[in-house]
């Protein structure tokens, strides 16, 4: 099975708040400065219970 991930996009952050999301498995992958401010990107494995949980709400909806 192929691995699947999920992003998180952010314009500010400080280091409290970097540092939160290091410990719920995301990890930075990019930051870029654009337009007078910063983007961040994050990434972090999809879970098996995410996939599930988003098939069933695709099917009840």
């Amino acid at each position: 099975m192929a691995q699947k991930w999920e992003y998180k996009f952010s314009h500010s952050i400080n280091e409290k708040e970097a540092n939160d999301l290091g410990d719920q498995g995301w990890e930075l992958v990019s930051s870029e400065h654009s337009k007078n401010e910063m983007e961040y990107i994050f990434k972090r494995e999809k879970s098996a219970l995410d996939d599930i949980e988003e098939k069933l709400s695709k099917s009840f909806s």
